[in-house]
Parts: C-alpha cells; structure tokens; sequence
C-alpha cells in the first residue's frame, strides 16, 4: 500500500502522527521495536515548510501496472512515498522514553475514558 503526501501540509502532520500512534502500539503490546519512521511532534499549527524533493527510484519496478505509471505521469509532483512495509523495519531491543511510557499512559487513559462513556 502506498500512501502519496502533499508536503508542507497539515496531512503530512497527520500521517506522521498516526506512524508514531501505531509504534508506540506495537512497542508497548507486541513488544516489538520498530525502526523509527515518525517522531511526535508537538506543534500541530505551523507556518508553511519547503518541502524537498526525495530520490524515488527505489520504487520503480515494484509495481509496473500502477506505481511506475503514476510516478511517470506526474512528474515532480510527488516529493516522496511512504509504504506500509516502513512501519515492519525492527531495530532490536530499546526501552521506552519518557515521553512514550507518558504518551502511552495517555492514550490508555482516554480510551478509557471513551469505554466508560459508551
């Protein structure tokens, strides 16, 4: 699966928050550790950020029929691809930072919360 970004966005913020979600999850329940792909960021509202062009020739042949047809027909409009299989990459054992072990703890909390209301 490929998921196609605009760059400088709030969507770019969006996804990059989701990356982090899920290894945190995957951290703390399947006791994995993921490489990481994401970092929290902690500013949501921002002013417009250049965005640079990454090299994606690593993609080209991976999929003939769909991927190599869309990166050819939009040019230089994709800056850079981000696939699921980014989520997989494992890095060995690395205990939990502050910050995770707190983000963890508020996430559980507030779902929680939301398995109270219901």
């Amino acid at each position: 699966m490929y998921r196609f970004l605009l760059g400088g966005t709030f969507e770019e913020k969006v996804n990059n928050t989701a990356i982090y979600k899920t290894q945190l999850a995957t951290r703390a329940v399947d006791k994995k550790n993921p490489k990481s792909a994401a970092s929290k960021y902690k500013d949501l509202i921002f002013a417009p950020t250049p965005v640079l062009q990454e090299p994606l020739t690593e993609y080209y042949g991976k999929d003939k029929l769909v991927l190599d047809k869309i990166l050819d027909d939009t040019g230089n409009a994709i800056l850079a691809i981000t696939t699921t299989e980014t989520l997989k990459e494992h890095v060995g054992d690395v205990d939990f930072t502050l910050e995770e072990l707190q983000d963890a703890a508020t996430t559980k909390e507030n779902n929680n919360d939301i398995k109270g209301a219901s």
